[in-house]
């Protein structure tokens, strides 16, 4: 129970547990909504985001959920399930192809 409306819930909040922070998000596309995300996959096994773009949906997310807001420099670990060694492309293909997208992303 909070008692100060000012100090924020989540991974990322005053006394969460030090060390690399996991958080999943869920994510709709709709009405042709573009995901909005540069990323990266320079391991088999994560894609790492390197930018955020105005106007898409990981923006109109994070705006609404800024404990939660998908930053430059997180790392993707699951999409949809699908995580793993060798999972990167798979994991793209997940992301391009599905409407919901259900995320798992890493913070150090």
């Amino acid at each position: 129970l909070r008692e100060r409306a000012d100090i924020p819930e989540g991974p990322f909040a005053p006394g969460a547990a030090a060390g690399p922070k996991e958080f999943t998000v869920t994510l709709k596309k709709s009405g042709g909504k573009v995901l909005g995300m540069d990323m990266e996959h320079t391991g088999k096994d994560r894609l790492n985001v390197k930018g955020i773009k105005p106007g898409g949906l990981v923006e109109e997310f994070n705006k609404a959920n800024a404990s939660q807001a998908i930053m430059p420099k997180d790392q993707i670990v699951k999409v949809n399930g699908v995580a793993g060694e060798n999972s990167a492309k798979k994991m793209l293909e997940e992301l391009k192809s599905k409407e919901t997208l259900l995320l798992t992303i890493t913070r150090a």
